[in-house]
């Protein structure tokens, strides 16, 4: 099933917005639960620290009622972000016998007996404490002990801390907004430059005249689609024209033997000729058909050189050996022209790669340097291999390349006029050269040759055939 288009403007904006109050949400939550943490425990070890300070410094001493009193009051003006009410009450009193400090919220026990079984459990910022305290308060009768209770409210830490973490919240809250507002922008901002980068591409696929498809606002990332996307479309277009140059040249070329031949096939057909004239037809026939089927095994070597995986058919063989048997036919052709023609080699020339890609490339450089020679001429192929590459060099004495053509010389159906090009000639052996040494990760190019005319040269690394491979080949 086919999922519906999505819009990445709202998905982002959504997700900036559940993901920024998400957050908000649990820091604030956070913070509302160490702080609460924190007076729980603070409360808690207040109140000890504070009864048992009292217990210490009471404990067997004789104080008045009014130094009693000073001393429970100088207590209190140490905390003042606390409330503390104290009770004391006598052994066998029924009631309290004094109480100091504000009056609580909760209240205070009556009796000896209730003070010791109260135990207030920690609700909001109140805590209870008490303990008895052996000491001496003259009068009459005279006191020799009292039980202390203290009741420790912490109200104003308790709003000064809740005015706090308002104030932290409001801030998380107004940051949290901010995220979502800039969120937003930053999402419709995104939205605006893909469309922008959407129509320019439209633009560019309708007119190819737009020089960039991102625009000047764009983020690196998507300049780096959009450079990616305008280099593939220019490769498409370059491909194209190189296939429609391809087929027109292609048609161009056979026409004419083909209606060659047909056009001795039937002047052969309108009388009766002996068979001395019939077999001259047919030889006739014969060369061009060769022709014609080099001029295939080329098209699809090419065209097999430009696909991924063209070298999976790859192995080791010896080029200097098989370059001597497959050029047989070649020196056979130059010596009934009077064309001097040899074949050097030395060092090691093991290779590894498409074998009958590479062949077929020098075979068609040897047919290159035959087509430009003039009868009596010299055409020299020379194999040299050592730890870095392997290097094919073919030479001949024929007029050579002129300097402006030596780059367009390898481009299909472009080669130079030769001074006496035969028939035959449909300009892709330099293209397949090309291509093959290319697609084994090595190089070709032409230079003048030291016997006077072209040297055209192929070298092919050692490592080249396993790059190329990894790599892919170049498309010629």
């Amino acid at each position: 099933m086919t999922r519906a288009p999505w819009s990445i403007e709202r998905r982002l904006a959504r997700w900036i917005t559940l993901s920024t109050i998400a957050m908000a949400s649990l820091f604030s939550g956070a913070v509302v639960w160490i702080a609460a943490v924190e007076l729980h425990d603070e409360l808690n070890i207040l109140g000890r620290e504070e009864i048992e300070e009292l217990e210490a410094n009471l404990r067997g001493r004789s104080f008045t009622r009014a130094e009693l009193q000073d001393i429970l009051n100088l207590i209190a003006v140490d905390h003042l972000d606390h409330r503390f009410s104290w009770r004391l009450w006598q052994p066998g009193a029924g009631r309290a016998w004094a109480t100091f400090g504000p009056t609580p919220r909760t209240p205070l026990p009556e009796t000896w007996d209730e003070a010791g079984a109260m135990a207030l459990a920690p609700i909001g910022a109140t805590r209870w404490h008490h303990v008895d305290v052996p000491l001496t308060i003259p009068g009459d009768p005279s006191i020799s002990a009292l039980r202390v209770g203290l009741l420790l409210d912490a109200l104003p830490r308790r709003e000064s801390a809740t005015r706090a973490l308002g104030l932290v919240i409001g801030l998380v809250a107004v940051i949290a907004l901010i995220a979502i507002f800039g969120g937003t922008l930053l999402a419709r901002q995104v939205a605006r430059t893909l469309r922008e980068a959407t129509a320019r591409a439209r633009e560019l696929d309708a007119q190819g005249t737009v020089d960039t498809v991102a625009p000047n606002h764009a983020p690196s990332e998507v300049v780096a689609l959009a450079n990616a996307f305008r280099g593939n479309l220019d490769e498409l277009r370059r491909q194209y024209s190189r296939n429609l140059l391809l087929t027109a040249g292609m048609a161009h070329e056979l026409r004419s033997p083909l209606q060659n031949m047909m056009g001795e096939a039937s002047v052969a057909l309108l009388r009766d000729r002996s068979p001395d004239e019939y077999r001259a037809v047919l030889e006739s026939q014969l060369e061009e058909m060769r022709d014609l089927g080099r001029v295939v095994d080329n098209l699809i070597t090419l065209t097999a050189l430009r696909e991924h995986g063209a070298l999976a058919r790859k192995e080791r063989f010896q080029l200097g050996a098989e370059t001597e048997l497959r050029l047989q036919k070649e020196a056979a052709h130059a010596a009934k022209r009077g064309i001097s023609f040899e074949v050097q080699r030395d060092g090691d020339l093991e290779v590894e790669g498409d074998r009958e890609a590479l062949l077929l490339a020098i075979r068609n450089l040897v047919d290159n340097a035959l087509r430009h020679v003039d009868a009596g001429g010299h055409v020299e192929v020379h194999l040299h291999g050592d730890d870095q590459a392997v290097v094919a060099m073919v030479d001949d004495d024929g007029p050579g390349v002129p300097q402006e053509l030596r780059t367009i010389v390898f481009e299909a159906f472009r080669q130079a006029e030769a001074k006496a090009r035969r028939r035959g000639s449909y300009g892709l052996g330099l293209a397949l050269a090309r291509a093959a040494a290319e697609a084994h990760g090595g190089t070709i190019h032409v230079e003048p040759a030291p016997i006077g005319g072209a040297r055209f040269v192929i070298t092919l690394p050692r490592q080249g055939a396993a790059n190329a491979a990894a790599e892919g080949p170049s498309r010629a």
